[in-house]
């Protein structure tokens, strides 16, 4: 009867581990989507990871704010961490011990644009300091890729007359009415791929970096990383992964970048 009790508790305390749910932080950065849309867009990809630890409960947390975002996951307040900028995810792995699962495919790239029939040619010609430049928020991931690719080209970047803007919709706005002459997007957004199919001027492309990277915290062992990682490798193949990657902007999920993720990250803080 004792070995009866001692096999209930057991299980009871099993079932009451299995019932606690892991967490997952998502954050598009500055985009202004609200918690609701976050929440329905990554539910498929929480599914995944449920499917693939035994139904295992995972809890969507959806973060805007970067400060915030940084601190908690400094903290390691989550389980899992996918964020479309890649720099809060880079330095989980480098700084707090995370652990890379995967990062999405294709790359993001900085891309300056300007109007047609500018005189503006190419990312030299922006040491004339006279011109209106257009960026999207500061302390979004595609502004600190731009700022990085402008001062590895001599430009001093404190001397260039940038508008912030709150996303990148309002940069083509900005190009579109003449408040600019050069607007900066990243080349994932809708934005971007709407502004380069019409066949508007893109004069200068950046290096690929990494994007939209999934890290896992100290409680995901590497078995199970490894078990995610083939399913997500996978995920394009399936009828509901195409749905989740038209949704995202992403094609598909890269298993193997987990060095370039870290060179892209010492690359955008050189100073």
């Amino acid at each position: 009867m004792k070995k009866y009790a001692v096999a209930l508790v057991a299980l009871g305390f099993a079932s009451l581990a299995h019932a606690q749910a892991l967490t997952m932080v998502v954050s598009e950065g500055t985009s202004g989507e609200t918690k609701t849309k976050l929440n329905a867009r990554y539910t498929h990809l929480a599914e995944l990871i449920s499917r693939v630890m035994d139904g295992q409960r995972i809890d969507i947390i959806p973060v805007r704010d970067f400060g915030v975002l940084q601190d908690q996951v400094g903290k390691q307040l989550y389980d899992f961490v996918f964020v479309r900028p890649a720099e809060p995810a880079a330095r989980a792995v480098r700084d707090n011990g995370y652990k890379y699962v995967a990062s999405g495919a294709p790359d993001t790239r900085c891309l300056l644009i300007a109007p047609t029939g500018s005189k503006v040619k190419s990312a030299a010609d922006l040491k004339n300091t006279q011109l209106k430049l257009v960026f999207p928020e500061k302390a979004s991931y595609i502004t600190r890729v731009c700022l990085r690719e402008l001062k590895d080209m001599q430009i001093d970047t404190s001397k260039l007359n940038i508008n912030y803007v709150k996303e990148q919709g309002l940069v083509v706005d900005y190009i579109d009415h003449k408040l600019a002459d050069v607007g900066a997007l990243g080349s994932f957004s809708k934005v971007a791929k709407k502004w380069t199919n019409s066949g508007q001027p893109v004069f200068f492309k950046g290096r690929p970096v990494p994007i939209y990277p999934l890290v896992a915290g100290s409680k995901i062992n590497d078995a199970t990383i490894g078990k995610l990682q083939n399913a997500l490798g996978q995920l394009h193949n399936t009828e509901d992964g195409r749905e989740f990657f038209e949704a995202v902007g992403m094609e598909s999920f890269d298993t193997l970048s987990a060095g370039r993720l870290q060179e892209s990250l010492s690359w955008i803080e050189k100073r």
